[in-house]
């Protein structure tokens, strides 16, 4: 599928996105920090640890030692490190198009604050969520696969909250009602944009992903990201190496496109 074909089916209401973590680069923290994830997440838990889900046992047992909440103690940290407090230009353009629904891994409040920025309303849920409701309300739905930092409790840091390197939950995912309506909506509308996605560790979701028709699924990666990795995702649907911003500029410029045939075809009709 060409680019300007998917954005014209998302322009329509016929698309679904799903956001990776290279969708939040460029937004900023409460602490006034770029988004991070990974090595880089796990050495701001845990001074010279690289390995994430080690680096959150550590934490933890440092703290607990100490006599103090370890599982408090790094949720305030964790909402330090993902509440985002100003967003780009390109992310502010995400509320812009249709989308029948929004798919993420990232545990930020991005799509959130993108769209309170244009004053549209939308609902987060996650894997506690009853998926019921991302059919019987007629709102925006922005489904978190790997929990959500504006629900994060106790409770959910120990069940869907999947804190690690890379997105274990993507599993339980999958195998529940939130993931049977994914494999639906990936059937039933046109087209499925991915954005900053690698799918290199998603096994689950590759699954998924590679029973569906090649021809309505877009990759949108950085712009450096490695040939090897593009060849990878060209497996799978089309790739376009423009990042989000390239991915704004192309929407823009087919509105530009459409919107005055339409306006003919507006006229002729009434």
């Amino acid at each position: 599928m060409k680019l300007e074909t998917a954005i014209k089916n998302a322009l329509d209401g016929n698309a679904i996105l799903f956001l990776g973590a290279g969708a939040s680069y460029g937004a900023k923290n409460s602490n006034d920090e770029i988004l991070v994830t990974g090595e880089e997440l796990a050495t701001r838990i845990y001074p010279d640890c690289t390995d994430l889900q080690q680096a959150v046992e550590l934490y933890l047992d440092e703290k607990n030692a100490s006599n103090i909440d370890g599982e408090l103690d790094l949720i305030d940290f964790l909402k330090n490190q993902f509440w985002v407090k100003e967003i780009t230009e390109s992310q502010k353009g995400i509320p812009s198009i249709p989308w029948k629904r929004i798919y993420t891994t990232n545990y930020d409040n991005v799509v959130e604050k993108a769209y309170i920025s244009v004053g549209k309303n939308i609902r987060s849920l996650t894997i506690t969520d009853n998926p019921k409701t991302a059919l019987s309300m007629n709102e925006n739905i922005c489904f978190h696969i790997n929990g959500s930092i504006q629900n994060l409790t106790k409770s959910e840091l120990n069940t869907s909250f999947k804190l690690s390197d890379y997105s274990y939950n993507t599993n339980l995912f999958v195998n529940n009602q939130w993931g049977n309506l994914f494999k639906l909506d990936l059937k039933t509308y046109s087209t499925i944009i991915f954005i900053g996605f690698s799918m290199k560790y998603d096994l689950d979701i590759k699954r998924i992903v590679n029973k569906i028709n090649k021809d309505k699924i877009i990759f949108v990666v950085n712009e450096n990201e490695p040939d090897v990795n593009q060849k990878f995702l060209s497996k799978y649907g089309s790739v376009e190496p423009i990042g989000l911003d390239g991915f704004m500029n192309a929407v823009n410029n087919v509105k530009k496109l459409i919107l005055p045939l339409r306006k003919k075809t507006w006229k002729t009709l009434y």
